[in-house]
């Protein structure tokens, strides 16, 4: 799956880039295991290999199936399904990416204008997912948001739930099809539903309720890609493979600065606490995971010249003396709150460490508590002006929860009677939440504003055109809100006004950077935001402007349009000429 990603992204830029480390490292290795007959040295299984492909091919089939249910398009009234609008900024970012040939997180929105705006070099992100759409997208000609949906989302899922599974049993000492369940409740398991229960969890909360706010792994399709990888170095590292592992981290690294920073972050603290153990082994193998952390960032960064997508004036971290005193007070403020929300799962990360069969097992279970302990910090301290949220988003969704879940099965296994009634309650209580949450966070997304029906017309208008629209409201730093149904109509949109709380003041604005439409398209003084927004329609080679019942256009732009379209929910509107500003400056 990363080759593939690997692969596509070369095709698509055209060029070398630093994803290109994936391919040398995987298939080195590949070489490495097939000169040394490398073994695993993991438990056999106790059944024979065709009841385990039996019960692989059951569960593919069944997470295929809810994947489908889960992202079905049309809704029982004849309207399309309100879809994860982070899924429809990627769908559009993977169609952008091969026209644009430079892989920044502006390109979704300009496009093939991305490198005429500004943007000279690729940026390190989360792009493996994506490229894995484009790729599939161009050999099959499907829409983008289809692939996504029905082809990527599924596979990545299925890797998911096995590479979890045999995790579990890897722990517990059952086989693979005993732990199939246990595998799939650790990726949907909270341990508080705190997304749909946000004013709940606020109102008692001291402080900023925003880092106990922590999605399952499921629900966070942008952290699946990366989990893959790092789920699979777990497994070889608990296999007993240490080289190999290091080598999966290396590439799990290479493929998103999140893995570099939330790992980085669990094996730092990890590193704290084994000295205050004076365990020389954890000590050694935190070591080892920051240095091969370092190495994947060094190597991309120094051979390929990628770096973080920030401004140059974001900061790293407040080094002033109050501020730095206060946020690690709020920092250890929250770590405790935190070991308080993960309650239900705490027992099994306490039998890892206290009666884990291997020193891997009592280290990972150390690793949950420390990936716990690092994010909360790290949220108070570091990139005041990013999305801080990632780092403890992450870390429970790839280690504190999905740990915990595995450690209650081992504890399920191994305890007496009523440690075991206690683990089964405890493991039914956050996969019921889990389950809670995945629901409540699909009944936030709303419709879409068009029957089913009226998708061919709409299509066939359009053309696959990037269109315009104009809204009031709409997501921060000029990511369209309305991308989801760009992906439906397959095509590519951008909302055309801009709004300064989100595309200029927001801590994304600061982070990311505003200015790339403005370097694109620059303001004139005096100018009317009306007319700079027809003129960026004009330089973008925009010729549809799509209004929606709840976005109405500016009535002075109205006079330069005419209708070509009209279903219920929207109106799709042309140029009269080529676009031409309704005002002079």
């Amino acid at each position: 799956m990363a080759l593939m990603a690997a692969l596509f992204s070369i095709v698509g830029l055209g060029r070398v880039n630093y994803l290109a480390l994936i391919c040398v490292i995987q298939l080195s290795t590949a070489v490495w295991a097939w000169r040394h007959r490398l073994q695993s040295r993991t438990a056999a299984s106790k059944d024979s290999g065709q009841p385990d492909l039996v019960a692989i091919l059951l569960a593919a089939a069944g997470v295929i199936l809810l994947t489908a249910l889960d992202h079905a398009w049309t809704s029982r009234n004849g309207k399309i399904s309100g879809i994860n609008e982070d899924l429809g900024y990627f769908a559009q970012m993977a169609t952008a990416l091969p026209e644009a040939k430079l892989a920044t997180v502006w390109t979704a929105v300009l496009g093939r204008w991305t490198q005429a705006a500004g943007e000279t070099s690729d940026v390190w992100y989360h792009w493996g997912p994506i490229w894995l759409v484009s790729g599939v997208s161009k050999l099959t000609g499907w829409p983008t948001l289809a692939v996504l949906l029905n082809v990527i989302a599924p596979a990545i899922n299925t890797v998911l739930v096995l590479l979890a599974s045999r995790i579990v049993a890897q722990i517990s000492g059952r086989t693979l099809r005993q732990s199939l369940l246990i595998g799939g409740i650790s990726l949907i398991a909270v341990t508080v539903p705190s997304m749909t229960e946000a004013a709940l969890l606020g109102k008692w909360l001291p402080g900023d309720a925003m880092p106990h706010f922590h999605p399952s792994l499921v629900y966070q399709f942008s952290y699946k890609f990366e989990a893959v990888l790092v789920l699979a170095a777990l497994t070889t590292w608990l296999g007993g493979c240490t080289w190999l592992a290091a080598a999966m981290l290396f590439i799990a690294a290479v493929s998103a600065p999140h893995t570099v920073a939330g790992g980085g972050l669990a094996a730092g603290t990890l590193g704290c606490i084994a000295i205050l153990l004076r365990q020389r082994r954890m000590v050694i193998l935190a070591g080892g995971i920051i240095l091969t952390l370092i190495a994947a960032w060094a190597s991309i960064h120094f051979l390929f010249g990628v770096d973080m997508p920030k401004t140059e004036e974001a900061k790293l971290i407040d080094l002033h003396g109050a501020a730095l005193w206060k946020n690690s007070i709020e920092g250890l403020r929250d770590a405790f709150i935190g070991v308080l929300l993960i309650a239900p799962v705490l027992p099994g990360i306490w039998h890892l460490i206290r009666r884990g069969k291997n020193p891997q097992q009592v280290t990972l279970g150390w690793l949950a508590l420390a990936a716990l302990a690092g994010s909360y910090i790290a949220y108070h301290l570091l990139l005041p002006d990013g999305d801080r949220s990632h780092f403890t988003m992450y870390a429970h969704a790839f280690l504190v929860v999905p740990i915990g879940v595995w450690g209650m099965y081992a504890l399920l296994a191994d305890g007496s009677q009523i440690q075991s009634k206690i683990s089964t309650t405890l493991l039914t209580l956050v996969a019921i939440a889990g389950v809670y949450e995945l629901w409540g966070t699909r009944a936030w997304q709303s419709p879409l504003p068009i029957a089913a029906e009226d998708v061919p017309a709409i299509k066939e208008k359009l053309c696959g055109q990037q269109w315009g629209y104009f809204a009031e409201r709409d997501r921060n730093w000029w990511i369209p809100q309305m991308s989801a149904l760009a992906g439906v109509l397959d095509s590519r949109c951008l909302r055309l006004n801009e709004i300064p709380d989100k595309d200029r003041k927001s801590n994304a604005a600061r982070f990311y950077g505003s200015g790339r439409l403005y370097d694109l398209v620059p303001e004139v003084a005096g100018e009317s935001h009306l007319n700079w927004s027809v003129r960026l329609a004009t330089k973008l080679d925009i010729r549809y402007v799509v209004e929606f019942d709840r976005a109405p256009l500016p009535a002075d732009l109205r006079p330069t349009l005419t209708e070509v379209l009209k279903v219920p929910g929207l109106r799709i509107y042309q140029w009269q000429s080529s676009p031409e500003a309704p005002h002079k400056p």
